[in-house]
């Protein structure tokens, strides 16, 4: 937090008691906004503030004890007046944080109308701690706060609080400010409350954190520059030195490093350090810290970088291990690789005698036994290492001599003699040979002056004579110039010692030539030359200069009317030199010629004089004076055949008048005389690029030498007079005399060439050049009139189409506006289907018109379809655009026939229809079909008009065969009718058996089987024969249990059901199903038939009038209704279940009268058998247990009644 701002604060000891209290009215109510409560306690902390306004208000009723003054001003209202607060006084302090405490503020009196001090109350007081921060502990001049800088960090009415989120080392004041709890009958002071006198307190400094790690910015094969980030917390006194460490440390070789040995290579105030004498391509290791006036910051995170890889260190001079008089063995150690591993080594020989080294040896090993040597010579062998980066430098040369001992060094060498180019040298033999005769002297010359080494005469000793004579003659030396000499020996050993060198100069000659004069100032009319003095003044001191000039070429060249390149007329004229008068000697090498030409280029050259004559002329030096406009250019010409819509020009470049051409800006204009008829007639118009927007086929050339590219110059009266800048100053003839035209700029730019686009074919422009320099543009140059070519016409207009049939549109169209000067000669016409289901339409072609004729009649289209026509014009130069596209549609026609339709949900007396709509409706929707029929040799009937597409056919015969037909209808007329598709009716389901009879076989005690018999039923021709019969057997006892069903073929005549139980009522009904899917038939008569149980067999046994059972043929409304909801019923009729009801109202009759013959153990199991619910057969049970009249037997009978009624209209 660099604002010095608190991050937190808490108030601690909370204490009333060390609030001032004035006595207040008793029974004070709390007032709005005033943020005191009834019973005086303060609302908030935070004093609400009041503008000016609320300290005046008006005067009270008299009620509440406050009257209007005598001139009715406002009353000011009594306000408290406290203290000033004390400053604040630190209780502790620590790096982050410190703890503050103050006095309490007491009540010194009160302001406006004063109260009685039996009204007077306890008015509270809060208080707010406002900090800045004002500098560092290491800050020597003393900061005094900013009172706009003032921040509240804490605001109660405690007397303490802790402020956080301090930085360590910063120094902070504090002011305490109070704020009155206002209530009523106080108002706020009209002035705010003085605060408190500001106190400063430090936070204690610790060390920096650690800096961020070092990044290198710059990187070498031995250099590498780090930078790094400051610490993020400084600790509060500034940072006096960064130590920057490296590990391995500089200069230290591979096998001299230390793994973790860091070394201090930096320390200073600056953020970045640059580390020299590092090792090419090694890995080193950086850290840093930071150090201030407390202590040290801890390392930074470690750094790890890279030198580059560089060429190996050069190896050193091999050692001789062992020589002979013919071979040497040699040795050397291995450099330092920089980063790359050595990949060989090259050791080279020289001839031993100082001579040029040759190559002895490649490879990898680090010795070589050189071979082959000659006795009495001193070789000298070097080795270069190589790596990937590239090769070392060559090693110091070692050497090895196979001979005895040279001589020593001759004496008293000394000139005999000097002229310009040679000097004669002297010498005395050396006192040792060596204990070899002497065969010969070397003597060597090496420049001492400058100028002795300007035509290339190496600076190294050369040798100049070799030879048994002690004196030569050395030449081709330079004039005024000083040598060394120097003399050896030789013997049959070798080279002896050189002698010691001795000085030697030529004669005197003249200086040398001076370099070229070039200009350091120019002026339009003078030019400063400064040249440089000779290389070498001959020997004598140089005395004075003489200055010569010419002028380059002429202006006159470039400004004739000829095709003529300025530069070609300066190389026919040839330089002539001529004198400058020099006011001095111009020893100082400047001089200032005038009377010059301004735009001109001149030749300058200089001689440099001394005691012996004056030296070579100096290379001719160029200076040109401030330059001028360009001259004027030639007009420009066509390259090439010309375009319809462009046309490529070329110029040549004018004479630049001493400012090379910076720019070229080329006008286009079409003449009056030549713009198209209709153009004549409004405005010419600029369009892109400067052309005309509209032309005429009349204007269009008529011969071949006329439609090719023609530049003629242009009268001087055809064109208005121009200054030197090249603006026109009088206005173009309108008056029919001369050409009026428009003129645009058509290209401006370096290139002396262009090609302008956008013209307008068949049209003849007019161009003109001029050139620009830093001077100014030029004069315009003479016109050029050149016309375009021909061109395909422009765009077709006003296409229109209009159907005429289902099946033809009539298109018509205007002719181009312009035929591009090349007259229409036919016509294209296209047309495309609008179809939205193809994301691009294909185009077909229509037809070809002559240009006589701009309408066609387009035909074979389809009816009812929208189509898109468009045309295009044809000429000899090509084809036109396509013009806008024109849409038309054919008129409807009625809709085509309907597929064949199909048929679902068959049966033998009505089949259901359905079919789909037209493939094509021609332009009209459908709006409705038409269905028709007809049997085998009968007529067709129309059964269904309308829009559906299915209709269920009734009253049909059964197994009888129809065909079927649709046809759609449009707003145009009905279609063809489509074709038809057959279907054949079902037969009618069998009949149901009849003559049902049931019997129980019970000779097996377990489980009873159910023997049926029936007799079959005769079917009329139109029945279908039975493929099967279904048995179906239903359990009365067991309301819940389910109808259990049995099939036999469809001839059998009986049926065993098996697995029944003895004491249950069972009903059995039998049903037909028809073959070749004809469906099931009605259901039989149902037949019941009571099984008895084991007591009622044997009861049956002893007494043959005891009654077994029930009745049979007896069966609830309940079961018949389930059976019929579960069951299928093809041929069911609302009479069939009209008598099952009536039988079902028969039974119930039954059971009543059987109820009330049965004894009473079978009464509560027939209650079940009715379908009664089993709440209300508890309630039954219970009624008939508790009484045994015929009273309760008769209440049974009628709710069972009431549940059969209930159950048949489906309320229960």
């Amino acid at each position: 937090m660099d604002s010095g701002e608190p991050a937190a604060s808490s108030s601690t000891l909370p204490q009333a008691g060390r609030q001032s209290h004035i006595p207040l009215p008793v029974g004070s109510l709390e007032q709005p906004g005033s943020g005191m409560t009834a019973s005086g306690r303060p609302e908030s902390p935070l004093r609400r503030e009041r503008s000016s306004e609320d300290l005046q208000v008006r005067t009270p009723p008299q009620s509440e004890g406050l009257k209007a003054g005598p001139e009715d001003h406002p009353v000011i209202c009594p306000y408290p007046i406290f203290g000033r607060p004390q400053a604040p006084v630190v209780e502790s302090v620590d790096t982050h944080s410190l703890s503050l405490s103050w006095a309490p503020v007491q009540l010194q009196g009160q302001g406006g109308n004063c109260l009685d001090e039996a009204e007077i109350l306890t008015c509270g007081v809060g208080y707010s701690l406002e900090m800045q921060l004002v500098g560092t502990v290491d800050e020597t001049a003393v900061s005094q706060p900013v009172e706009d800088r003032w921040s509240c960090c804490h605001r109660g009415s405690d007397l303490n609080t802790q402020v956080n989120g301090l930085r360590p080392g910063r120094k902070y004041a504090f002011r305490l400010q109070i704020h009155p709890i206002i209530v009523p009958p106080w108002s706020a002071p009209p002035e705010p409350q003085e605060p408190s006198p500001p106190m400063t307190c430090s936070t204690p400094a610790t060390a920096p954190s650690p800096p961020h790690a070092p990044t290198v910015s710059a990187r070498d094969r031995r250099i590498l520059t780090f930078k790094w980030r400051p610490p993020d917390e400084p600790g509060g006194p500034a940072i006096t030195a960064y130590h920057f460490q490296i590990s391995p440390p500089p200069d230290v070789e591979d096998e001299l490093k230390q793994d973790g040995a860091f070394a201090e290579v930096y320390v200073g105030k600056d953020i970045r350090c640059r580390i020299p004498r590092l090792m090419a391509g090694t890995v080193y290791i950086t850290r840093v810290k930071a150090v201030n006036m407390v202590g040290e910051s801890g390392w930074s995170e470690l750094a790890e970088c890279m030198t580059a890889a560089s060429v190996p260190n050069q190896p050193e001079a091999p050692y001789i291990t062992t020589s002979t008089t013919t071979s040497a063995i040699l040795g050397w150690q291995a450099p330092c690789d920089n980063g790359a591993p050595i990949l060989h080594y090259q050791v080279e020989c020289d001839d031993g005698a100082e001579g040029s080294y040759n190559l002895v040896y490649t490879g990898p090993e680090t010795g070589l036994e050189a071979e082959g040597l000659e006795s009495g010579l001193t070789y000298r062998f070097r080795v270069t290492a190589f790596n990937a980066a590239g090769r070392s430098l060559a090693g110091q040369p070692a050497f090895v001599q196979t001979a005895p001992q040279a001589p020593g060094a001759p004496s008293q060498v000394r000139a005999l003699g000097s002229n310009l180019t040679s000097a004669t040298i002297v010498w005395a033999g050396p006192d040792e040979d060596g204990g070899s005769p002497i065969t010969h002297y070397a003597v060597q010359l090496q420049p001492a002056s400058p100028a002795a080494l300007a035509d290339g005469m190496p600076p190294e000793w050369v040798v100049v004579y070799t030879g048994r004579s002690a004196a030569c003659t050395a030449g081709g030396l330079r004039a005024g110039c000083t040598y060394c000499v120097r003399v050896c020996a030789f013997n049959l050993v070798g080279e002896g010692a050189f002698s010691v060198p001795v000085n030697i100069s030529t004669a005197a000659d003249v200086a040398w030539q001076p370099s070229p004069p070039q200009a350091s100032q120019r002026w339009q009319h003078a030019l400063q030359l400064a040249w440089q003095p000779p290389r070498h003044d001959g020997g004598s001191a140089i005395q004075a200069y003489r200055l010569e000039g010419c002028r380059v070429g002429a202006l006159e060249v470039a400004r004739q009317g000829q095709r003529t390149v300025a530069s070609k007329g300066k190389q026919a004229l040839q330089p002539l030199f001529a004198p400058m008068h020099l006011p001095h000697a111009a020893l100082d090498c400047t001089a200032t010629v005038h009377g010059l030409e301004c735009g001109t280029e001149y030749l300058f050259r200089v001689h440099a004089v001394n005691r012996l004559g004056a030296s070579p002329v100096s290379q001719p030096g160029r200076a040109q004076t401030q330059a001028a406009a360009p001259s004027q250019p030639l007009p420009p010409e066509a390259q090439g055949s010309p375009g319809p819509s462009s046309i490529r020009l070329t110029w040549d470049e004018p004479y630049h008048n001493g400012a090379w051409i910076s720019s070229y800006t080329l006008q286009q204009s079409m003449p009056s005389w030549h713009l198209p008829q209709d153009m004549n007639r409004r405005d010419v118009h600029d369009g892109t690029n400067g052309h005309l927007a509209a032309s005429s086929a009349s204007d269009t050339p008529t011969t071949a030498q006329e439609a090719n590219a023609v530049c003629t110059p242009s009268q001087s009266s055809s064109e208005p007079d121009l200054d030197s800048g090249g603006a026109d100053h009088s206005m173009p003839m309108a008056n029919g005399h001369g050409p009026h035209c428009s003129s645009t700029v058509a290209y401006e730019g370096p290139d002396r060439q262009t090609e302008v686009k956008g013209l307008e074919p068949a049209c003849k422009y007019v161009f003109k050049v001029r050139a620009s320099n830093a001077a100014g543009p030029s004069r315009w140059s003479e016109t050029c009139t050149i016309a375009t070519s021909a061109a395909p016409p422009s765009c077709t207009r006003s296409v229109t189409a209009e159907g005429t049939s289902s099946e033809a549109v009539a298109v018509s169209w205007q002719e181009p506006a312009r035929d591009n000067g090349a007259p229409v000669i036919s016509y294209d016409v296209e047309f495309c289907s609008q179809s939205r289901s193809r994301s691009s339409p294909t185009w077909h072609p229509a037809a070809t018109v002559p240009a006589a004729s701009r309408h066609c009649q387009v035909e074979g289209l389809q009816s009812g379809r929208a189509y898109s026509f468009r045309v295009r014009a044809r000429n000899d130069r090509g084809q036109s655009r396509w013009s806008e596209e024109a849409s038309a549609a054919t008129l409807p026609a009625p809709p085509d026939p309907c597929p064949p339709p199909t048929f679902a949900a068959r049966t033998a007396t009505s089949v259901r229809v359905r079919w789909e709509g037209p493939a094509e409706d021609h332009g009209a929707a459908v709006t409705s079909y038409r269905l028709q029929f007809a049997s085998t040799g009968s007529n067709w009937r129309q059964v269904y008009t309308g829009s559906n597409t299915s209709q269920k056919v009734a009253d049909l015969a059964p197994g009888q065969e129809y065909n079927f037909r649709v046809a759609a209808c449009n707003a145009v007329g009905c279609g063809p009718w489509g074709a038809a598709a057959p279907v054949t009716t079902l037969l009618q389901p069998p009949q149901p058996p009849t003559s049902i009879t049931l019997e129980a076989d019970t000779s097996s005690s377990d489980r009873p089987v159910l023997l049926v018999h029936w007799e079959p039923a005769t079917s009329p021709s139109d029945t279908a024969d039975c493929a099967s019969q279904e048995v179906e057997c239903i359990n009365f006892s067991e309301p819940a249990a389910s109808p259990k069903p049995a099939t036999c073929s469809g001839r059998a005549t009986d049926c065993s059901l098996p697995g029944l139980h003895a004491g249950c009522t069972y009903q059995v009904r039998v049903r037909c199903i028809g073959a070749a899917g004809t469906g099931h038939g009605a259901w039989s008569q149902g037949v019941s038939l009571d099984i008895p149980g084991p007591r009622q067999m044997a009861s049956h046994a002893t007494d043959p009038t005891a009654v077994p059972g029930l009745p049979r043929n007896r069966r609830s409304g309940r079961d018949l209704r389930q059976l019929d909801a579960e069951s299928p019923d093809n041929g069911a009729t609302s009479t069939l279940k009209t008598q099952r009801v009536k039988r079902a109202d028969s039974r119930s009759l039954g059971l009543k009268s059987a109820a009330a013959k049965a004894p009473s153990k079978y009464r509560h199991t027939w209650l079940g058998k009715a379908g009664v619910p089993p709440k209300m057969q508890r309630q039954l049970k219970e009624l008939l247990g508790r009484s045994k009249s015929w009273a309760a037997l008769l209440i049974v009978v009628v709710v069972i009644f009431v549940v059969y009624k209930m159950r048949d209209s489906g309320k229960l």
